[in-house]
């Protein structure tokens, strides 16, 4: 009952001062707009029921294109492996859960092209990687363990033909997923809260909410002053100057007909 109540003093603005959101979706066709509500538990109790057809199958993944929020159904939930290519060898993370997996470094030798045994990176669940160019020397690293997770930056040295890595923050809370913006600051959604790293490695608490851990942010954005994050339930929007955050459910039925076993 404390968490209920504390959840919706957290969330009485979210259908309040901005109604809707502009998108753009082809995988939902007729999707222009989604309107703010307040964030309903018994809708996300429905969701996740083995009884909704819509459950796993259908969700909400948030990209920008052409200036554009582009809706997707795109459900990968961060299960499996990622591979990141660079120069000189690739990174794999694997993520066997929210609290088991690790990254591993697969270097090529500077005058060949043979692999090298991999190194260890981090005996973490890999969460993601970034990087905001393809040739970009720098990239960062995302991974979460129980109770916790790790922010890495990992570095080209171009002399030795190989990528050096360290740890710039360290989180209390789990993380889910990560961005950053043009000022070069990591916008990262943890399971109770969200925070920031800024570049001289200071870690701030912007908000704390509820909203990630009923419905797991499977992708982020920073648009307009906003960080944009997809769920499964919708679309979830914190405001970074006034701290305010809105949410935007989405009702599949209108976009989606799933054709029942007895037809």
């Amino acid at each position: 009952m404390l968490l209920i109540t504390l959840c919706s003093v957290l969330l009485t603005g979210c259908d309040k001062g901005k109604d809707r959101i502009e998108v753009y979706s082809t995988d939902y066709p007729g999707l222009r707009q989604l309107y703010a509500k307040k964030f309903s538990y018994a809708e996300c109790h429905n969701y996740y029921s083995a009884d909704n057809p819509y459950n796993i199958i259908y969700t909400c993944h948030v990209s920008e294109e052409n200036g554009k929020i582009v809706i997707s159904n795109d459900f990968w939930d961060g299960d499996g492996s990622t591979l990141f290519p660079c120069d000189y060898g690739y990174f794999l993370g694997v993520n066997l859960g929210e609290y088991d997996g690790w990254v591993r470094y697969f270097t090529y030798g500077f005058r060949s092209f043979e692999p090298e045994d991999p190194i260890m990176v981090i005996y973490e669940a890999c969460r993601g990687f970034y990087r905001r160019e393809l040739k970009d020397d720098n990239a960062l690293l995302l991974t979460s363990s129980l109770g916790g997770g790790t922010l890495l930056s990992l570095t080209a040295d171009r002399e030795e033909g190989k990528w050096d890595w360290e740890i710039i923050a360290e989180f209390d809370s789990v993380p889910r997923r990560f961005t950053v913006g043009e000022d070069g600051v990591a916008y990262v959604v943890c399971r109770d809260s969200i925070r920031s790293v800024s570049l001289d490695r200071n870690i701030s608490i912007l908000k704390k909410t509820d909203i990630p851990f009923y419905a797991t942010v499977n992708s982020m954005i920073v648009k307009d002053g906003s960080l944009i994050c997809g769920t499964a339930l919708g679309v979830y929007e914190y405001r970074l100057d006034t701290s305010e955050e809105y949410w935007y459910p989405i009702d599949y039925t209108k976009y989606v007909r799933i054709e029942s076993a007895d037809n």
